[in-house]
């Protein structure tokens, strides 16, 4: 349970699995160990699979979180994410990051993975503004 990820070495991809009940402590916890990884420094593709994600925060947390973790962190690094939902409640929460998220990187979600790697693969749109939400 919680918020895991590795490194998928065939495609440069971050996997971030998510499970059961998450708080904003374990989102915290999950990014600055993210941001710190020596294995994940350089990458710029995630794909996050939050289908299995109960979410235990308030959208306020989370865009606090992004300013004082995120925000910083990343710097001048660009990142590209892909979102997995499948319930209403993740796409709404994923949807109020994609938001908060939209002058850091490139974000986009999905329902199918197919779709959401294939979207990870092309090269990135112009700037960093967050691409319209897929659903599937």
């Amino acid at each position: 349970m919680g918020i895991t990820f590795q490194l998928e070495a065939s495609t440069g991809i971050v996997c971030e699995q998510w499970q059961g009940p998450i708080t904003i402590q374990e989102i915290e916890a999950h990014w600055k160990a993210r941001l710190a990884a020596p294995s994940v420094a350089g990458t710029g593709r995630t794909l996050a699979d939050i289908r299995g994600a109960r979410f235990q925060f308030r959208k306020e947390d989370l865009w606090r979180l992004i300013t004082a973790v995120l925000e910083p962190g990343l710097k001048e690094r660009s990142l590209r994410m892909a979102i997995l939902v499948d319930a209403q409640v993740q796409f709404s929460m994923a949807r109020q990051f994609q938001t908060f998220f939209g002058e850091l990187g490139e974000c986009a979600l999905f329902t199918e993975e197919p779709a959401a790697r294939e979207w990870l693969q092309r090269p990135p749109g112009p700037g960093k503004a967050a691409q319209p939400t897929s659903r599937s």
